[in-house]
């Protein structure tokens, strides 16, 4: 039995993976500093320490001067840590204030920014009926996109494919059929049998992985199938509980916003 004549669906993807891995490592860095960019709207972090390798760390000696830098650098580090972009530092104490006057904590506002108009100061509407209905599309498109990846690792079979013909076909120790239950099937015993589905290459190196009597390839393509089920069903627990946070967010900015509207005097009327 020649190992080279076919090979694992999972091996496929985990060595696709692998070869990847340079680039993704790279892809990873340049979203992370994407994230940074989007979050503050500014490159400021990034030229700081940039202009801090090149001697300009220094503090200012002119008082003034040292103090304007000192409103920069707290202007641009709120940014990066509510993620909300304030326009200018006068804006963003015009925002406090508005916090005060609606008895909202700045710990209140982080988390749903994405709601939070900034330039008008208000809380938009998270419209729970389409995100609901977002959230369900969404599940569903997880649901086949991963699902077959960890129903992957589930069965006690070997999921392979003869790589000169591309035939697909499940095995396990004495017996292999085909991806499709009602085509071909085909035990240790049959090997002597005439397969009409089957070519005799494709038979051949069949036979001869299910009647082998070394069966640690099958035992290693099963063990690395169901670790990649266990790490797919775990991307899609966090997938999941991004959705479920996410809603968690409308609703708690559904509320905000309600809880604002009712202490306005022109909203009174509509919430008796």
């Amino acid at each position: 039995m020649q190992s080279q004549d076919f090979f694992s669906l999972s091996s496929a993807i985990i060595e696709l993976i692998q070869k990847a891995a340079p680039l993704i490592g790279f892809v990873l860095v340049f979203a992370l500093y994407l994230w940074s960019w989007r979050r503050t709207g500014s490159a400021f972090f990034i030229l700081q320490r940039f202009w801090g390798l090149l001697g300009g760390n220094k503090e200012l000696s002119d008082p003034n001067l040292s103090e304007a830098w000192k409103n920069v650098k707290d202007f641009y580090s709120m940014r990066l840590r509510t993620g909300i972009k304030f326009k200018s530092k006068e804006h963003l104490e015009h925002a406090l204030v508005w916090f005060r006057e609606n008895k909202i904590g700045l710990e209140e506002i982080m988390p749903i920014r994405s709601y939070f108009d900034v330039n008008n100061l208000e809380i938009r509407d998270p419209n729970l009926k389409n995100k609901k209905k977002e959230n369900w599309f969404l599940s569903i498109v997880l649901l086949l996109a991963i699902g077959p990846f960890i129903i992957l690792g589930i069965p006690d079979r070997a999921f392979l494919i003869v790589k000169s013909t591309d035939t697909w076909f499940i095995a396990n120790k004495g017996i292999a059929h085909s991806w499709n239950p009602f085509a071909w099937s085909i035990t240790s015993d049959d090997c002597n049998k005439d397969i009409p589905e089957l070519s005799e290459h494709d038979k051949k190196v069949i036979c001869e992985l299910i009647t082998s009597e070394d069966s640690v390839y099958i035992e290693k393509t099963i063990f690395q199938q169901r670790a990649f089920g266990v790490l797919m069903g775990t991307f899609a627990g966090f997938l999941i509980i991004s959705l479920i946070i996410a809603w968690s967010k409308a609703q708690t900015a559904h509320d905000l916003r309600l809880r604002i509207m009712t202490k306005k005097p022109e909203q009174l009327l509509l919430f008796p």
